[in-house]
């Protein structure tokens, strides 16, 4: 592709397309900050009585304690209680067993709750 380019040109091609990819990954990281934020602050999973001590924790307090947790504890957290997603179907997303799924939901809340805990004063 960039064969009859001089060096430079394909140096400057490609360090374009990684700034965009850059930018693009800040740009979808930040979508995903509003859409939590703006889910938790509407009471969207709230109802879940394993997060009950969460209730009063501002939307940022609880991006950083998502981000402290495993890559699966928080996807299947929020495709639980933000997404609003059923087990079944988030079994069938991911490609777990329902069981594996409701085990892995069980241990996500916990660690959730161990880390809020971990970070009050």
């Amino acid at each position: 592709m960039f064969v009859n380019c001089p060096l430079s040109t394909q140096l400057e091609l490609s360090l374009s397309g990684a700034r965009h990819k850059l930018v693009d990954h800040y740009r979808s990281n930040a979508r995903e900050q509003r859409r939590l934020a703006l889910a938790w602050s509407s009471g969207v999973g709230r109802d879940d009585e394993t997060v009950d001590d969460l209730v009063d924790v501002d939307p940022g307090h609880l991006n950083e304690l998502l981000r402290d947790l495993s890559a699966d504890h928080r996807m299947v957290l929020v495709l639980k209680c933000l997404d609003e997603s059923s087990v079944d179907r988030i079994a069938g997303e991911i490609g777990r067993s329902v069981h594996a799924i409701e085990s892995l939901l069980a241990r996500a809340r916990q660690a959730l709750a161990q880390s809020h805990k971990e970070r009050q004063p």
